[in-house]
């Protein structure tokens, strides 16, 4: 996809986060939430996600661009920028799609049920702020449809009471969805181009589907 032998991300524990893992681009480190239990695919899709291709490739990409004045500088908030955020999240969510990572039956399991389970974190989001349920009496829901112990999604819904990070939930299942969508009708002969006009270009997930038709 891309030359970045020259990069690098050093994998960091942590605990009592709001977040499974974090790119923390400007000290290269990957914060990995100690407090979840991880299978040998989420690890993947965390690395995918946070590293290569993810987050580090796409802050790189807008960091390089903006110094070459190739982009404007307010393309380089591809977090800040709310109407980009769905497409941030997206191009890291389709990470293990880019890289052709999806090997057997136990990744095409977790791929069903991360989608499953951030399907679930929105209908978790509606039911915490638009209908003002308390959290203790979502998480028994949440976790007997996503086929989770209760710890475990009381953690991963914890997000949901942080002021930055509680909107993102709608940010991973549109980007996911909107890249996706794209990437399965591209032939490829010209993944490239995509890739180029993906991580080039700030987009939201309706425009992304528009302006890459013209291309």
């Amino acid at each position: 996809m891309f030359a970045f032998d020259d990069e690098w991300m050093t994998p960091v524990g942590c605990n009592a986060a709001p977040f499974s893992a974090y790119c923390d681009y400007p000290s290269r480190q990957m914060l990995l939430n100690l407090d979840f239990p991880y299978t040998a695919f989420s690890l993947k899709h965390l690395a995918t996600h946070e590293a290569f291709p993810g987050h580090l490739v796409h802050m790189k990409l807008r960091e390089i661009a903006v110094a070459e004045e190739r982009m404007p500088l307010e393309a380089a908030q591809v977090v800040t920028s709310s109407a980009s955020s769905a497409l941030y999240e997206g191009i890291a969510d389709n990470g293990l799609h880019f890289l052709d990572w999806i090997e057997g039956p136990e990744d095409r399991l977790g791929l069903a049920l991360q989608k499953l389970r951030s399907a679930l974190r929105c209908t978790a989001a509606w039911m915490h702020h638009g209908e003002g349920r308390p959290l203790d009496e979502i998480v028994p829901e949440i976790a007997a449809a996503s086929l989770q112990d209760l710890t475990t999604t009381r953690s991963r819904l914890a997000f949901l009471a942080h002021d930055l990070r509680a909107p993102f939930v709608h940010a991973y299942w549109c980007g996911y969805t909107a890249v996706n969508e794209i990437w399965t009708s591209v032939e490829t002969e010209r993944r490239r181009d995509f890739w180029a006009f993906l991580y080039g270009h700030m987009h939201t997930p309706r425009t992304l589907a528009q302006h890459w038709e013209r291309v």
